[in-house]
């Protein structure tokens, strides 16, 4: 089976493509100058790194144009005004909790940095964009719904999956958790006869559409591939639950403090909380 190609790459490709062409005509003239081959690059970079998705593109050139770090701050404002069009929200605004959702997730696991790079925003792009669906829904519903659910780990490795499907007191039998696969932004690991297995999540992003590939045995003891899909990722977790017979997700408690009420100890963005 030949391997599937990224669109992204290929679109990149196209203007890689170009770009080199003229750069070795035969007339040196004809042949653009560095700045010329730099703006050209600019749209190529962005548009691999970040999954070509159109709205985080036009974001990341009009806020952050020639640069690939800038500060969580910077980033989660830009990414409100680029989504939603409006200014941030206040603290005490029920949306707020949305830039919440995203400062919890774009630095990676274990990492101090009050930075983000284009690179991170891509993975960020890969598992919960687009930023804005043809269908009206945006990144700041589907992130909420995400950290909201039990069954989701965000970023783990497959070891420590199994270190808690293994674990007495995890009690559970599957998890959904993030991949780098570039068709599959979630995997499904779960326990089956005592054995870990991995299921890659593929996502369709024109339809919305999360499947899944799983082996089914027959009564002549020979294998077959069923297939499970959904609208959501929730609805697809509760097919998948249906179908291969899950009986209880490994919680995350990670995310939880995010959603549980607070009171603001200081104004502005960059505010303190504490547990009522």
């Amino acid at each position: 089976m030949r391997p599937t190609i990224p669109s992204q790459f290929l679109a990149t490709h196209g203007k890689l493509c170009k770009i080199m062409e003229d750069s070795w005509d035969k007339e040196p003239s004809k042949r653009p100058s560095f700045a010329v081959v730099i703006e050209s690059l600019t749209p190529c970079l962005l548009g691999y790194s970040l999954n070509d998705d159109s709205t985080g593109i036009t974001m990341w050139s009009r806020y952050f144009k020639d640069r690939t770090t800038v500060s969580i701050d910077e980033f989660i404002t830009s990414l409100w005004k680029g989504v939603i069009g409006t200014k941030v929200p206040e603290p005490d605004d029920e949306t707020f909790i949305y830039l919440k959702c995203v400062e919890a997730v774009i630095i990676p696991p274990g990492s101090y940095s009050e930075e983000v790079t284009l690179d991170r925003f891509g993975l960020f792009i890969h598992w919960y964009g687009p930023l804005l669906s043809s269908r009206g829904e945006n990144v700041f519903h589907k992130l909420d719904s995400l950290l909201r659910a039990e069954w989701y780990h965000g970023e783990l490795s497959a070891h420590a999956a199994e270190d808690l499907l293994r674990s007495k007191t995890a009690g559970g039998d599957y998890l959904i958790r993030c991949s780098l696969n570039h068709q599959a932004p979630f995997t499904m690991s779960r326990l089956v006869n005592n054995s870990l297995v991995h299921y890659r999540i593929l996502y369709n992003r024109s339809s919305g559409v999360y499947k899944m590939q799983y082996q089914t045995r027959k009564k002549s003891n020979n294998e077959d591939t069923g297939e499970i899909s959904g609208n959501s990722l929730s609805e697809f977790v509760r097919q998948s639950c249906k179908v291969l017979g899950l009986k209880s997700p490994i919680k995350c408690n990670k995310f939880q403090p995010l959603f549980q009420k607070q009171k603001t100890i200081s104004v502005g963005y960059e505010i303190a909380f504490t547990n009522k």
